[in-house]
């Protein structure tokens, strides 16, 4: 059975790879053991709210200088808004705002044989939350800008840019099998390897799947045409290919794609292969052809 999987985003799917020093730092650096800490958990993109109940609930000292709040991710401090801070005092009335994330694949990448083998960035392997730490620090702590400026009359920008994605996390995916492009093999390292981590559905050969990436609206004919961007890895030791079409009602054929065994291949479709009509979406479809001259399902 040939078999492939799918993760797609609109735009721009970007990988990067940190080298550093792992004897330098072990990660836990930001943390101040004196200070009291109070772990905050969230799983959406989005702007949160903590009122003095909130924290008063969760035991954080709310008596302590809120000019002194500090709120760290991922070991780095985050800007944030602390309502009536002014004052020295944190009154019953007065909050603290900032900006939370839902976890991602970013940390998942270190747990990889080779970071680029990571086949899905946006989906952690374990978790959608994450957790910031809010602590009362020896100096004031970091704070969003705050900007107002009257309308003197300018003109509007003519579009802005707007990313798009579209996640897909049906089926874990266990990676590399060996011997290495044995059609027989099942062995797999014991470390995270190629193509492991949650995906789309498995397309089979001769099979299709069609995605329909929404909200792609209000277009700008003036401004820059919209652009896909989608990874296909393979599932088998077999080589792969997969034809790829996109349109918004007619589909048109891209181009056919082709890799092997558990590799991954990214693709980017811009301009003219994208324009349509965007009031209906975007459909995409993925088809998965046998490479060889084999006549069975195989």
């Amino acid at each position: 059975m040939k078999k492939a999987f799918v993760v797609i985003a609109v735009l721009f799917f970007l990988k990067t790879r940190e080298e550093s020093n792992v004897y330098a730092q072990v990660g836990n650096e930001w943390i101040v053991y004196t200070q009291p800490y109070v772990k905050i958990k969230v799983a959406q993109d989005k702007i949160y709210r903590l009122t003095y109940q909130n924290l008063s609930d969760a035991g954080f000292p709310v008596a302590g200088d809120p000019r002194k709040f500090q709120l760290f991710y991922r070991g780095a401090q985050q800007a944030i808004l602390v309502q009536g801070e002014g004052d020295g005092v944190f009154d019953n009335t007065d909050y603290i705002e900032f900006y939370g994330q839902k976890n991602n694949g970013y940390l998942d990448q270190y747990l990889y044989v080779t970071l680029t083998d990571q086949p899905n960035p946006y989906y952690n392997i374990y978790s959608d939350s994450t957790a910031l730490f809010l602590t009362i620090g020896a100096s004031n702590g970091k704070r969003m800008s705050l900007f107002s400026q009257p309308n003197m009359g300018l003109p509007a920008e003519p579009y802005h840019l707007e990313e798009k994605l579209l996640v897909l996390s049906n089926e874990y995916s266990e990676g590399q099998r060996y011997p290495y492009g044995s059609l027989e093999g099942r062995a797999s390292l014991s470390s995270f390897d190629k193509a492991e981590g949650w995906t789309g559905v498995t397309v089979s050969k001769g099979a299709q799947l069609t995605y329909t990436i929404t909200g792609v609206d209000n277009i700008v004919s003036t401004g820059p045409k919209p652009s896909i961007d989608a990874m296909v890895v393979g599932r088998n030791n077999r080589p792969h290919k997969v034809n790829i079409a996109v349109g918004p009602a007619t589909l048109r054929s891209i181009r056919d794609v082709d890799f092997d065994y558990f590799d991954d291949f990214d693709l980017r479709v811009q301009g003219k292969a994208v324009d349509g009509d965007p009031t209906n979406g975007y459909g995409v479809i993925f088809r998965l052809q046998d490479k060889g001259n084999r006549s069975v399902d195989d």
